[in-house]
């Protein structure tokens, strides 16, 4: 195969000299690397673009969800703030499950959670104390584990 390529390489150049050195082509060897480095060079130019693009993109993905939080309960949404407050403390909701809470009691639960995941491998439930709005209740459905927590 690369015997065959020689020849028409050869082939080419013997049919297409003239015209090549009425362009001004004398080194016909040099002119195909230069044109192979060129392109070369304009396609590791536009792949560094995309990779520089794509790494901007992430690291603008990773700064907006430094601020946000799973929803504890079914940890399939963030938490957002819902525009509700309870006294100074703004409520954040989740949009998938509706759970609620303020942020000192968020950060009440995430301390409590993570301390009963130290010892248990159960899977903690939330909900509000029937009859109250302003009452948690954590449920392990393991080790029946069970908290309250104030908003």
């Amino acid at each position: 195969m690369h015997k065959i390529l020689e020849e028409e390489w050869l082939r080419f150049k013997q049919e297409n000299e003239q015209a090549m050195r009425e362009e001004g082509i004398v080194d016909f060897d040099n002119l195909i690397d230069e044109s192979i480095q060129e392109y070369e060079k304009e396609e590791n130019e536009a792949y560094f673009q995309q990779e520089q693009e794509e790494l901007e993109s992430i690291l603008a993905s990773y700064e907006v969800s430094k601020n946000l939080v799973i929803c504890v309960n079914c940890q399939k949404a963030s938490l957002t703030p819902d525009g509700r407050k309870r006294g100074v403390d703004p409520i954040a909701s989740c949009p998938n499950c509706g759970f609620y809470t303020t942020e000192s009691c968020l950060h009440d639960i995430i301390a409590a959670t993570s301390a009963h995941a130290a010892n248990c491998k159960g899977i903690i439930s939330y909900s509000l104390e029937p009859g109250t709005d302003d009452t948690i209740i954590s449920i392990c459905n393991i080790c029946d584990l069970w908290n309250m927590f104030y908003l």
